[in-house]
């Protein structure tokens, strides 16, 4: 196996490990933002993660906010409960 081909191999194990946690941690009913994302899964691409995700049919919404000191936006997302 080429280095390369190993080393793709491994950050495709890693993301879908990453990707399982923010599922699993979205469906607890918590939500959630890149800063946070990145203090407990040190995920720095959160949105793709959420894109990939919506992509396999979960509903996740995006309500955006403002930081009142810095006034930066960001996003917070949310699983949607099912009926």
């Amino acid at each position: 196996m080429k280095i390369q081909n190993f080393y793709k191999l491994k950050q495709t194990i890693i993301m879908k490990t990453k990707k399982e946690k923010v599922l699993q941690y979205l469906k607890s009913g918590k939500p959630l933002t890149k800063f946070l994302a990145f203090e407990k899964f040190l995920m720095t691409n959160l949105g793709d993660c959420v894109l990939s995700l919506r992509n396999q049919g979960f509903a996740i919404t995006t309500e955006m906010k403002r930081n009142g000191s810095t006034g930066s936006r960001f996003a917070i997302y949310r699983l949607r409960r099912s009926l």
